[in-house]
């Protein structure tokens, strides 16, 4: 199976793309993720705020580098996260989990073999940080706004 994928994309096919896809940008500028749908109306996440998408459920184009794993302790358990980077100024915009599993259990391989291993599987979601992007380049978002503000009348 090839890991390419082709299609045909026509005139009328361009215009409703272009009209569906919301693009957003890292505070520093640097556009970091082109989707269908607009982050507003995705799910939160309740332990950290973080807008959820659902990796099979929707298309989207994250312009970022992914860093080292990160284990973060939630209650009684871990997850680790995969973060992903701006390109430009490294801050943190997104990540995917994993849960860290020290058990033993089954899992599928290729839908038709079964094998007993110890394993980590990558979450079907992505998550992007609160507030670590915007849908205006230089647009600051209303919390970090007032700070901003505090800053320069102090100086």
């Amino acid at each position: 199976m090839s890991k390419y994928q082709s299609s045909i994309v026509t005139n009328q096919d361009t215009e409703d793309l272009s009209q569906a896809l919301i693009v957003y940008y890292c505070l520093c500028g640097e556009y970091a993720l082109i989707i269908e749908k607009s982050l507003e109306t995705l799910p939160v996440r309740p332990t950290d705020h973080s807008i959820v998408i659902n990796n099979t459920n929707y298309i989207y184009t994250l312009s970022a580098q992914k860093g080292q794993p990160v284990i973060i302790q939630r209650n009684e358990n871990f997850e680790k996260q995969y973060r992903y980077y701006c390109t430009r100024c490294r801050l943190p915009i997104a990540y995917d989990t994993v849960q860290v599993d020290t058990s033993y259990h089954s899992s599928v391989n290729n839908s038709r073999h079964h094998r007993h291993n110890k394993t980590e599987q990558k979450a079907p979601y992505t998550y992007i940080m609160p507030d670590a992007l915007v849908l205006k380049q230089g647009l600051v978002p209303d919390i970090f706004a007032h700070e901003l503000e505090s800053t320069k009348n102090s100086g």
